[in-house]
């Protein structure tokens, strides 16, 4: 009768793994197909060119950083955030950088201290005479 209970409990447990794997899994699509809707508009916007030059331009000078390094460079807000999101998945398949897997408190205080993403550099260029 305990295994039973055992069998049972596992059952219900394998399940409801399944189902939230399924749920995140669709999360990530919906973000995917967002992200691809909002870069369809910014793609061709003087945001878009200043933020590509901006994560270049950060990303050539420290080894970690965040979107907000970026943000403060083009001065600049793209017409939606999720944008922001579009941005950094491009710069991935770019090569330019790839999530660390650490996040930071967002210094900006319109951003209300949320965590944000800290990114290492691909591209990183040490300033001459120093040793790497």
């Amino acid at each position: 009768m305990l295994n039973d209970l055992f069998d049972l409990v596992s059952r219900v447990q394998e399940k409801l793994d399944k189902a939230a794997h399924r749920e995140h899994e669709e999360g990530e699509r919906l973000k995917a197909e967002g992200q691809a809707r909002v870069l369809e508009n910014e793609g061709r916007s003087p945001w878009w060119r200043e933020a590509t030059g901006a994560i270049r331009y950060v990303a050539e000078r420290k080894r970690t950083f965040t979107i907000e390094d970026a943000e403060e460079i083009t001065g600049m807000s793209p017409h939606h955030p999720n944008a922001w999101g579009g941005l950094m998945q491009w710069a991935v398949a770019q090569r330019i950088c790839q999530p660390t897997g650490q996040y930071r408190q967002a210094e900006r205080p319109s951003s209300r201290a949320r965590p944000i993403r800290v990114w290492e550099s691909m591209v990183y260029k040490a300033p001459c005479g120093t040793r790497e």
